[in-house]
């Protein structure tokens, strides 16, 4: 790696010309040789790049309010709304596992219980909040399994506690979000989700 002087001509480079690659680092500025980086596409990053591949199809189709909620989370700091998006979500999804609806830590949702019951083409959902306040709210989204549409259902307030999703027919699973409304501005906050299979 060499370091690089630039005269009144050329202030600054950047980028790679042919072999060189041209960039600066803590404001010095030098050259190297080009190298192709490795890429043994291993399962692991075959599995990787599968997830972030669906979330972006995902990220593409989610309700504007949960776009929000991402934007909201990602103001003033240094990653985009679907940046934070695929961070959170890459991992979970990766393994099978659900990823957050919502950009918060679910554990701050005030959601006591969240069960979700199989039935003839539907899901019943069934839920607490472990507080009485008139603000608290959630929103119902699902996603039924190998599809990447999401699907908003119903929004509940604090004194409901179940709801019916209808519709399905056949066999199938879906995954349910339960999306919690801040008390304030009520906008999007913390999931929370569970799996559930109709008949």
């Amino acid at each position: 790696m060499a370091r690089v002087f630039y005269g009144p001509t050329v202030a600054d480079a950047a980028g790679r010309v042919a072999g060189s690659v041209f960039s600066h680092w803590r404001g010095v500025q030098y050259v190297k040789r080009f190298a192709k980086p490795g890429n043994p596409n291993t399962s692991l990053q075959q599995v990787i790049r599968n997830a972030f591949k669906s979330l972006t199809v995902i990220w593409k189709l989610l309700p504007s309010e949960i776009v929000s909620a991402w934007t909201v989370y990602a103001k003033g700091k240094a990653f985009t709304n679907r940046n934070a998006f695929l961070g959170k979500g890459v991992l979970p999804h990766s393994a099978d596992n659900v990823y957050p609806l919502a950009p918060h830590n679910p554990d701050e949702f005030p959601m006591a219980t969240f069960t979700i019951t199989p039935g003839a083409d539907q899901l019943t959902c069934n839920f607490t909040y472990p507080d009485a306040l008139t603000s608290n709210r959630c929103r119902i989204y699902y996603q039924k399994q190998g599809t990447n549409e999401m699907v908003f259902v119903a929004e509940k307030l604090n004194t409901d506690t179940s709801h019916i999703i209808t519709g399905f027919t056949g066999t199938g699973t879906a995954n349910v979000w339960l999306v919690k409304k801040n008390n304030v501005s009520l906008a999007l906050a913390a999931s929370k989700d569970q799996e559930g299979t109709w008949s």
